[in-house]
Order: structure tokens, then C-alpha cells, then sequence
């Protein structure tokens, strides 16, 4: 595997590690419920500081212990692995040795997306999305921003915000 590539199974397993998270918190949650129906329906990031405050009996607090610990062992995990995947995208960009294009100066080739508007700030852009090629690359443009109310599959979630409107 190239460490182009590397970067990239690292941060897939920091996300998929997310969710397990998520999961080994509600699971917890609701053993530590079964045996104690007294916690009632408190979160278990509440039992953990209920625990560390000794406002649990010593029993539930040990058991929430034993939970935290396997569930913190996850949590170091994928701070390693987001951490290494950084790095290693890092040092890709460092030893990439292609020129990085100012859109104030450089022409920017067309991509596969059409430019959202033409505007002044950018004239010489003919893209807004970020791209490479063999011998340059380029960011995306600072002024396109993403819009949450959108559906996922709308065209229109992309909006210019840039002031020369």
C-alpha cells in the first residue's frame, strides 16, 4: 500500500470507530440500567462524572469503571489513528512537488463541476471545486460554502458567498 493511499484506510478506520463508540456508550448505559434501575436514564458520559464525583453507590461506580475503561482504550485509538493520518497526509503534501495555484494570478483550469457564478473576485477561475493535474494543484475556493438545509442530492448546496455579488 502507498502512503497516499495509507493516510486514507486510517482516517476510514478513525470513522468507523465513531459510531462503535457511540454504540459501546449506549450499551453500557443500558447494562449498567438492568442491573440498577435506580441510574434511571442518565447518559453514560453523566454516570462517569456521577462516578468520579462519588455521587454512585461503589458498586455501579465500579462497574461504570470497567465500562469507561474499554470505551477510553477506543477513544486513544482513534485519536492514534486520526492523528497518524494526518501526519501521514501531511508528509504527502510536503513531498508532492507540484506548484499550488493562486487563483488571484493563475489561471484555473475547468473542472467537472461548472463554476457556480462569475464573479470578480476570482475572474481568472474556471472551476470553484479543488483539483489537480500532473503539474499543478489548487484549493477549493474560499468562498464556496457548503449549506446544511440542502438535500445531499441537490445541486444547489453549494453556495458563493463571496461578497462582489
Amino acid at each position: 500500500m502507498s502512503p497516499k493511499d495509507e493516510w486514507v484506510v486510517l482516517w476510514d478506520r478513525a470513522k468507523e470507530l465513531g459510531p462503535l463508540i457511540a454504540e459501546k456508550k449506549r450499551t453500557a448505559r443500558a447494562a449498567i440500567a438492568a442491573r440498577f434501575p435506580e441510574v434511571g436514564k442518565q447518559q453514560f458520559g453523566n454516570l462517569v462524572r456521577a462516578a468520579d464525583a462519588g455521587k454512585l453507590r461503589p458498586e455501579i461506580a465500579a462497574l461504570v469503571r470497567d465500562y469507561q475503561i474499554e470505551i477510553v482504550a477506543l477513544e486513544q485509538e482513534e485519536r492514534a489513528y486520526r492523528q497518524k493520518s494526518d501526519q501521514l497526509l501531511e508528509e504527502h503534501r510536503q513531498a508532492d512537488k507540484r506548484t499550488r495555484l493562486d487563483p488571484r494570478v493563475d489561471v484555473i483550469p475547468s473542472g467537472p463541476y461548472p463554476k457556480l457564478r462569475q464573479c470578480r473576485t476570482y475572474p481568472l477561475r474556471q472551476d470553484c471545486n479543488y483539483g489537480e493535474n500532473e503539474t499543478a494543484r489548487w484549493e477549493r475556493c474560499e468562498f464556496m460554502k457548503y449549506d446544511e438545509s440542502q438535500s445531499s442530492f441537490s445541486s444547489a448546496r453549494w453556495q458563493c458567498t463571496a461578497l462582489d455579488k
